[in-house]
């Protein structure tokens, strides 16, 4: 077999190769240019032959999977979600929070599975809770205070007197 055809072979797998990504195609280029090398020392077309099926078949088997362990690396785990975001943001209680079950909605429609954070032992259908952290899929909440309310009479609190003086 002339030599060009194993070249041509080689070009058209590399050529493959580019479309599918795959790292099959190219060892079966690799063993045709080496099939091409071996053509132009006049080697028989049947040890060619025998020589493109070997090395492709050791190439592919040998080779291919530490090429994509390589290529692959270690991957670092990405969790599902940016849990340092949810920190410290205020949710509605949608189902009483316990410290077993419960939901929390944040924003329009975005909703968490929720747990009382202790030593809080309930949080009631819509109260506030502030996110303390995440676990999981898993917020652990606790009740916002609520804002000091004013005295009975409706004269204003001693510490917003104060305040005005300064």
């Amino acid at each position: 077999m002339p030599w060009w055809l194993w070249v041509l072979l080689g070009v058209l797998a590399l050529a493959g190769e580019t479309a599918t990504m795959a790292l099959f195609l190219l060892y079966v280029g690799v063993a045709a240019f080496v099939a091409a090398a071996l053509s132009l020392f006049n080697l028989g077309v049947v040890a060619q032959a025998g020589v493109f099926v070997a090395l492709s078949i050791l190439l592919i088997v040998l080779v291919r999977p530490r090429m994509l362990h390589a290529l692959g690396g270690r991957v670092p785990h990405r969790s599902l979600t940016n849990q340092g975001s949810l920190v410290d943001r205020v949710g509605t209680v949608t189902q009483a929070v316990t410290a077993d079950s419960g939901m929390i909605r944040l924003g329009n429609a975005e909703f968490w599975t929720a747990r009382a954070n202790p030593p809080v032992q309930r949080i009631d259908v819509g109260e506030s809770a502030r996110i303390v952290y995440v676990t999981g899929l898993t917020a652990y909440v606790e009740p916002v205070a609520a804002p000091a309310a004013l005295p009975a009479s409706g004269a204003p609190l001693a510490k917003d007197v104060a305040r005005e003086e300064k």
